[in-house]
């Protein structure tokens, strides 16, 4: 640029000397046509001057003001950079609280930091105004437009997106550390209490030498301890409640963190896996580890405890039953010393009697000692430890999924942008077609023409129209100044003839009429006509008079010489004056004469053109009818037709990642109610809460996260529609002159039905109605069920009395005790399984209605995107309109709509869905109350039966049996009733997967034996080809050499005669063997060809196999594509492709054994319908004799399976 400026101011002085020369000839000749040209030239010289000095001044400021605009940006983007790379660098919380401080006030800083450094935005801005100043008036005054400023207000735009999301990003983080401090601040209080009191239980185990009285305080103690530890189960659910708050606030900040990482992988085209780097072990994963251990080991201590008590309880029983030995001997040792000495004998008797039984007494002591040691050394059964070991293996399949629903969520991002882009270019578009509309139309204008339908001719005759324009602009500055008027009229006429052509097949009649612009210059043509002819006639006027004039002068002079002689001689010389007089008169007639001559031939060449172009105007056209459509610039026409093609891409591309989506998510619920994997060894009577996968759980989270943004971002993408159409319609209500015609369009519009809108929320109340339900007879169930287990652990318990009034000892029976228990335990073992089949049960319903609720926003968010990508092209249409709008003010359509109301699929499907969740929920309603049904009887009986009471005595030992005996067969016959109930499942789903199995084979057998034919049938297809290829090339060879043969029967050479006869015979000899090959390929082509037939008549009677698909040919092409491919293409709507899709059918014949003997049913492979050929012979939809005809290959399977599944 400054070149060109040095270059300007060098080439001043040389241009100020060239009008001083131009100016010093104007004055020598002012009057003559050369000077008025010379000085048209010279004006135009110094006005071309001034704009070049213009345009390199208002250039000069462009530069200067896109080199602030650039550095501002990159100032923005260094700034931004920098703080983005300090935030990716964090990744979790840390775990000591000072150092959480510490970032914490980091964070405050780098926020406050931040918002001052917000002055650059700002600055850019200004910049980017002053920009867009200087590419304003570039482009009105010079029409010069600056491309790059699209992009430079695109970037500063994206610069004040990252901004926003910056500060955002601290905020939350910082608010995220503060939940995360006060949470572990809590936890670790709460844990540390909770943890001391557990390792300072005391042990009030019973010892061999504790007598009765220390087993009673020992159990006091015990008692008391247990209370404790009841107590302290609410501080550990407030630990646990703390963990679960910290865990929280520690995978919100992980889930931002790894949100902006993303980000910013995504816009540096980064891929996200090979860019992370290995991050610490999350705090959140140790603590919630402590919050495992610590609820284990209070679970531990709770479980020992109560064992303790239970031993305590037994010692106390055990040593209430000992004599009081004690006391015997020293009642023995006061009586003998009262007694006097005389009666030695009766105590000696006495001594030998207590010896005896002190003896006795021992024996039985030591017994009962022994048994207490063994009682103590035995482990009691239900002192059992639940110790479960759960080794977390990642699921590769799950892993997988996750990985590729990743790189889903990072596609459909990229659309997100992609589409964001889009809006925001055809913001700036719009923007800059209103700031046209303002500031008035560019100087030069391109036509182009819009071809409905194509024509050879017609295109022809545009480009001879075109080289014929292009010729004439080239001829205009040839042309002289006083032809200036025509030259426009003619410019003007040619633009008039080049005006392009479209077919409108409308019936309408045109009124022909001149065209007034026409008339109007041909009027004026005529008058510059009649001036020229008066002027001509003047001329010749003139010419005659100066002719005349001459003719006398020389007849007077004649005269006078004639009068000299005869009277004196005169000396005669030539008036000089006079002379130059008519010598300047011829050279003006010369002239007057050739440019009359000139004038004329151009006159004439003018008139003819003009004829000739109202002649071409004059046609009647009939049907047709001729519009103009200006359009600003081909590269603008040429990238909208790009971005309308990247736009179907974009939606192939997007419906094919929309699949891939729904078969991951498929693949995602089947593991998911597969379950987790989990080995348990050893099993006690506690309370077992069932978590979900905490990975499952986090990447819920995260898809929820998403599809908040994203439905976010569809909000704000329909904003900003909702202002297109606002400026858009601001636009229209630009009235211009128009010429209103009429054209009745029907469109076919679904809207809701409002009879079928009312019934699916009446059945949304219904089902919100049974859901409150189930949830009602869930609670009552569940009630239900804890009261019987009570009952049932209060019959199992049996109270225990000490009566000391006789010496007679009741005890059950120990083998009917262990049948009891074993019974007992078996009960327990499938009641535990029962409950965990229902858990398992409540758990998948869970997670079918969490998968359900998730699929419904995907398809929200799907039919919202799906709108605003219509959305958007519609509005790109517009905008081409308003386009062509602003420059053809001509004529104006008003559509009428005719608005066909009809049922709209998606809320016909949405009824369906929500009737048949209310029926499902009628059905677990119905199975709940027939389950809370039979728990009130059992709970009724069993509060019927009274508690047993076990009567302790000493010695002699009686067994009484009572009403065990019917408890027992009770128990029996429940067992036997699960028992046979397990078998007849069992059963069941032994005769399922045996069905399972024979029908996979069938299907696998017969499509092998489909495989084979169709293989086959494709070899002897070739094998036929190449046959007939065979025979065409020996027929060839055939004729040839009959053709040689011909040729020298008809050669006459007498001396040759002997060689030609045995070449004649060589050629029949091989020409027979030549046949004797043809017959032999003809008979071996038959032979094929009938082995052909038995296998196609094989393969019909095998597969009974019936394919119908759907074609769309393009009009345009000719090329034949499934409905998929014409939906993707534009070629056909959605509902019209839903229909075709309903209307394809692949149909099969299948026989199916089973209890009732084998049975025939018509399969529908496209939708899996299968349709019984027994039951529409029991409906009567199909006859016997129609049957039979089938069976005799009389009627094809598509009639049978009319028939069958009755949609005739």
């Amino acid at each position: 640029l400054q070149n060109i400026t040095n270059e300007v101011r060098r080439i001043e002085p040389e241009k100020m000397r060239k009008i001083q020369e131009c100016e010093v000839f104007i004055e020598s000749v002012p009057n003559t046509g050369s000077a008025t040209l010379v000085k048209n030239k010279v004006e135009n010289t110094n006005k071309k001057y001034d704009r070049v000095v213009q345009l390199l001044s208002a250039a000069q400021e462009k530069v200067e003001v896109a080199t602030h605009l650039e550095r501002s940006l990159q100032q923005g983007r260094d700034l931004l950079s920098t703080y983005e790379n300090k935030l990716v660098k964090d990744d979790t919380v840390p775990e000591d609280l000072r150092v959480v401080d510490r970032k914490k006030e980091e964070l405050l800083a780098m926020g406050t930091e931040l918002q001052s450094k917000r002055f650059l935005l700002n600055e850019a801005e200004q910049n980017l105004l002053r920009t867009k100043t200087c590419s304003n008036t570039l482009a009105s005054k010079f029409q010069e437009h600056c491309p790059d400023i699209e992009r430079q207000e695109a970037e500063l735009y994206k610069l004040n997106q990252r901004f926003n999301n910056l500060s955002k990003q601290i905020d939350h983080r910082t608010q995220t550390l503060q939940k995360a401090k006060s949470a572990y601040s809590n936890y670790r209080t709460n844990y540390d209490k909770v943890n001391q009191f557990l390792c300072n239980i005391p042990n009030y185990e019973p010892q061999e030498t504790d007598n009765i009285e220390q087993v009673e305080t020992k159990l006091k103690n015990q008692a008391a301890l247990l209370a404790d530890i009841a107590s302290k189960e609410q501080e550990v659910q407030k630990v646990s409640a703390t963990a679960q708050q910290y865990q929280q606030a520690v995978k919100d900040y992980e889930l931002e963190a790894e949100k902006l990482r993303s980000i910013l992988d995504l816009e540096n085209g980064r891929n996200g896996y090979t860019s992370k780097k290995p991050r610490l072990q999350s705090p959140a994963a140790k603590v919630k580890e402590e919050e495992a251990v610590l609820a284990a080991k209070f679970t531990e201590v709770n479980a020992v405890n109560k064992q303790r008590l239970q031993n305590l309880e037994f010692a106390q029983s055990l040593l209430r039953q000992q004599p009081e030995v004690q006391v015997i001997q020293d009642f023995a040792q006061t009586k003998k010393s009262v007694r006097p000495v005389e009666e030695v004998w009766k105590l000696k008797k006495e001594l030998e009697d207590e010896t005896q039984r002190r003896q006795q007494l021992e024996a039985e002591i030591k017994a009962i000692q022994n048994n207490i040691v063994h009682l103590q050394n035995q482990k009691p059964q239900e002192t059992v430890v639940k110790k479960e070991l759960l080794k977390k293996v990642p699921d590769p399949q799950l892993e997988e999924s996750f990985h590729k629903l990743q790189q889903n969520l990072a596609e459909e991002q990229r659309k997100n942008k992609v589409l964001q882009d889009e809006l925001e270019a055809l913001k700036i578009r719009l923007r800059v077609l209103e700031h046209e509309k303002r500031e008035g139309g560019q100087e030069y204008i391109v036509k182009e023409v819009l071809r409905i339908e194509q024509d050879k001719a017609q295109a022809d005759e545009i480009l001879k129209l075109k080289e014929e324009l292009e010729e004439l602009r080239r001829q205009e500055g040839t042309r002289e100044n006083e032809v200036i008027l025509l030259r426009q009229q003619i410019a003007v006429l040619s633009s008039e003839k080049n005006k392009e052509q479209e077919k409108v097949t409308e019936k309408e009649v045109l009124k022909l009429q001149n065209d007034p612009q026409l008339e109007m210059e041909f009027r004026m043509l005529q008058e510059n006509k009649q001036r020229e002819s008066a002027l001509r006639q003047k001329h010749e006027e003139e010419l005659s008079f100066l002719q005349d004039k001459l003719k006398r002068l020389e007849k007077e002079r004649a005269i006078a010489e004639g009068k000299i002689t005869v009277k004196e001689v005169l000396k005669v010389e030539k008036d000089l004056a006079i002379e130059r007089e008519v010598n300047e008169l011829r050279r003006q007639y010369e002239d007057e004469k050739s440019k009359g001559r000139s004038n004329e031939r151009e006159k004439a060449e003018l008139l003819r053109k003009i004829q000739l172009l109202e002649e071409e105007n004059a046609k009647v056209v009939v049907q047709e009818k001729v519009r103009e459509i200006v359009r600003p610039d081909p590269k603008a026409e040429n990238e909208v037709a790009n971005l309308r093609l990247e736009l179907v891409e974009q939606e192939r591309r997007y419906r094919g990642g929309d699949e891939q989506l729904k078969s991951c998510q498929n693949e995602l619920a089947a593991l998911r109610n597969r379950g987790p994997l989990v080995e348990v060894k050893e099993v006690i009577k506690e309370v077992i809460k069932y978590k979900n996968d905490p990975e499952t759980e986090k990447e819920l989270q995260r898809l929820r996260e998403e599809i908040i943004e994203r439905t976010g971002a569809i909000e704000r993408a329909d904003l900003e529609i909702y202002q297109l159409k606002q400026e858009i319609q601001a636009l229209k209500d630009t009235k211009p002159q128009v010429h209103t015609k009429e054209v009745v369009q029907e469109i076919l519009q679904f809207r809701e039905d409002p009879k079928t809108r009312e019934e699916v929320e009446s059945l949304r109340v219904q089902l919100a109605d049974e859901q409150m339900k189930h949830i009602d007879l869930e609670r009552e169930r569940l009630l239900q069920e804890e009261k019987v287990r009570q009952k049932e652990e209060e019959l199992s318990q049996v109270k225990e009395k000490v009566v000391q009034q006789e010496v007679v000892k009741y005890e059950q029976d120990p083998a009917l005790k262990a049948e009891v228990n074993s019974f007992s335990q078996s009960i327990e073992s499938e009641l535990k399984q029962i409950d965990s089949l229902r858990e398992e049960l409540r758990k998948l319903q869970r997670r079918r209605s969490e998968l359900e609720r998730q699929l419904e926003e995907l398809e929200k968010e799907r039919q919202a995107r799906r709108e605003a990508e219509l959305e958007v092209q519609r509005l790109r249409i517009r905008l081409n309109e308003l386009e062509e709008q602003e420059r053809e003010t001509t004529e104006r359509v008003t559509v009428k709509q005719k608005v066909i109301l009809q049922q709209d699929p998606q809320q016909e499907k949405e009824h369906s869905l929500l009737k048949l969740e209310l029926e499902e929920e009628k059905h677990r309603r119905q199975v709940l109350q027939t389950e809370l049904e039979a728990l009130r009887k059992k709970l009724l009986s069993l509060e019927k039966m009274e508690v047993k009471e076990k009567v302790v005595f000493s010695e002699s030992v009686q067994v009484d049996k009572g009403d065990t005996e019917y408890e027992i067969q009770k128990l029996k016959s429940n067992l036997e009733e699960e028992s046979r109930r397990k078998r007849e499942l069992d059963a069941d789903i032994n005769r399922l997967e045996t069905r399972l199995s024979e029908v996979e084979f069938n299907n696998s057998k017969s499509s092998k034996e489909l495989d084979l034919l169709r293989e086959e049938n494709h070899k002897l297809h070739l094998e036929k080809q190449n046959l007939l290829m065979e025979t065409r090339r020996l027929q060839s060879e055939i004729e040839l050499t009959a053709t040689e043969a011909r040729d020298l029967r008809n050669m006459t050479h007498v001396d040759s005669g002997i060689n030609l006869d045995s070449r004649f015979q060589a050629l029949e000899r091989e020409l027979d063997e030549l046949k004797q090959l043809s017959r032999e390929k003809d008979a071996e082509i038959e032979q094929l060809q009938n082995r052909l037939k038995t296998v196609a008549i094989k393969r019909e009677q095998r597969e009974n196999h019936l394919r119908r698909s759907i074609v769309v040919i393009d009009p345009d092409t000719g090329k034949e594509m499934s409905p998929e491919e014409a939906h993707v293409f534009g070629l056909i709507e959605w509902s019209l492709f839903v229909k075709l899709k309903s209307q394809e059918c692949d149909w099969e014949e299948i026989s199916i054994k089973g209890p009732n003997g084998e049975s025939s049913v018509i399969l529908d492979r496209k939708s899996g319908r299968e349709f019984s050929i027994e039951d529409a012979l029991k409906s009567g939809r199909l006859t016997m004799a129609q049957y039979n005809s089938y069976l005799n290959k009389e009627m094809s399977i598509q009639e049978l399976a009319v028939l069958v599944s009755g949609s005739n």
